[in-house]
């Protein structure tokens, strides 16, 4: 099966957006400052402390 060039960004669009996503479920996720501890809290207690 041959990809058309047509739809490359289209492409690269959602396969960013979709391991982005990945990386932000899994934890990984852009911190300013702070300690190096603070940056390990995995996402979901991180929503659990916000609630």
């Amino acid at each position: 099966m041959k990809i058309h060039p047509r739809y490359y960004p289209a492409i690269l669009l959602i396969s960013f957006v979709v391991f982005a996503l990945i990386g932000f479920l899994l934890g990984f996720r852009p911190q300013h400052g702070g300690s190096r501890e603070s940056s390990m809290i995995p996402f979901p207690v991180t929503l659990e402390l916000m609630i």
